[in-house]
């Protein structure tokens, strides 16, 4: 039973005092150590000796070299004690924090893409820099906390750790967005680009002309390998030669992935998708650099055809889908010696794998992947 209302007429300096008094084990506040948590104020409050009154010392003020050592960008995981200037930039409404690398690339990509969130893909409608550390050791000092009112720490314990902004979980790979490509870039260019991380797939776009986007794609297994590529990668330069690019690193998404690959259908496949990259895979355009790249292109299509395009089986675009993997693998086969030798595998992996076509055309695409390792892997004799 809570103490009648007659007993809780003390001032709040009196209560943090008793509290401040007693011994109490610390409950772990990692951002202010130096606090002390009671285990239950209801405890306290049925205890309390009323006519006991002290005065109440300010608690110990932690500084920002504590905090420092603790918050990190939420985008490649950088520490704020490793950061430029010891500064992060606070996100407006969602409250992230990102480093000032990541900040930067996210700002030289405005024009082609909203300005949003790394993390969250919410609006950004402003930031402020938040500095964990003056130049040379000096700390900016954090301002001491007062003690609570009664009311405040009867409803709840004011000295408790404030809960982390955590991540959702996903199965999905996480997917990097790779700005300012040059135009010969491949998806072998970029899976060596990140080594030794090994990404599960890179995707080089292409227009309807088959002109290469100056944009790209990785898919990685994990949030941690994309935030090494993110922390090894955006001071590296990609390409050689007059080609070679400083690039533009930013955290992307399934959806805005799926939504590049098929633009004119809201990110679904859609026929005119198909007529326009078989239309590339057949005859090809001067525009494309590199013969292996609208092949690679289908291997894209076909692994971001998920489930939700179930409803593709049966209708004319799962059919010409079908139809335009067997001619690829037709021709790649009838020209080994002009594609990459990755492109085949990699064309028959994904279509394997894509769960838009039936189960006959499943079959029919395992009996081709074998006789395709029959004769092309298979130990000359």
């Amino acid at each position: 039973m809570l103490p009648s209302l007659s007993a809780l007429q003390t001032s709040s300096n009196e209560l943090a005092s008793f509290l401040a008094s007693s011994p109490i084990s610390p409950s772990g506040s990692t951002l202010f150590p130096s606090l002390h948590a009671p285990t239950s104020i209801f405890d306290r409050l049925a205890t309390v000796p009323i006519s006991t009154v002290s005065h109440v010392p300010l608690v110990s003020t932690p500084t920002r070299a504590h905090v420092s050592h603790i918050i990190s960008c939420s985008v490649c995981g950088s520490h704020a004690s490793s950061a430029a200037r010891g500064e992060l930039t606070l996100l407006e409404p969602c409250k992230h924090l990102v480093c000032r690398a990541c900040m930067t690339h996210s700002l030289n990509i405005v024009g082609e893409k909203n300005f949003s969130c790394m993390t969250c893909d919410a609006p950004i409608i402003n930031f402020s820099l938040l500095s964990t550390a003056k130049a040379g050791n000096s700390v900016d000092p954090i301002p001491a906390i007062k003690p609570p009112g009664i009311a405040s720490m009867i409803l709840a314990s004011s000295f408790a750790p404030p809960v982390p902004i955590t991540e959702p979980l996903s199965s999905e790979p996480t997917v990097i967005r790779i700005d300012n490509c040059p135009w010969d870039v491949t998806p072998t260019m970029l899976t060596t680009w990140v080594a030794p991380i090994s990404p599960l797939a890179a995707h080089v776009l292409l227009d309807r002309k088959g002109k290469t986007l100056s944009h790209a794609f990785l898919e990685l297994c994990t949030r941690d390998d994309a935030r090494t590529v993110l922390r090894a990668c955006r001071t590296k330069i990609l390409g050689s030669g007059r080609r070679a690019r400083g690039v533009t690193l930013t955290l992307s998404s399934q959806d805005e992935l799926r939504l590049q690959l098929f633009p004119n259908h809201n990110g679904a496949l859609g026929s005119s998708d198909v007529d326009a990259l078989g239309e590339l895979i057949r005859t090809g355009t001067v525009f494309i650099k590199d013969v292996n790249l609208p092949h690679w292109l289908l291997a894209s299509i076909l692994r971001k055809v998920g489930p939700a395009d179930k409803s593709l089986v049966g209708s004319a675009t799962q059919e010409k889908l079908f139809a335009l993997v067997v001619e690829a693998a037709d021709k790649m086969l009838a020209d080994r010696p002009a594609f990459d030798p990755a492109v085949l595998p990699d064309v028959l992996s994904a279509a394997r794998e894509c769960a838009a076509f039936s189960p006959q055309q499943q079959h029919q695409l395992d009996q081709l992947w074998q006789g395709v390792c029959a004769l092309v892997f298979a130990p000359a004799s």
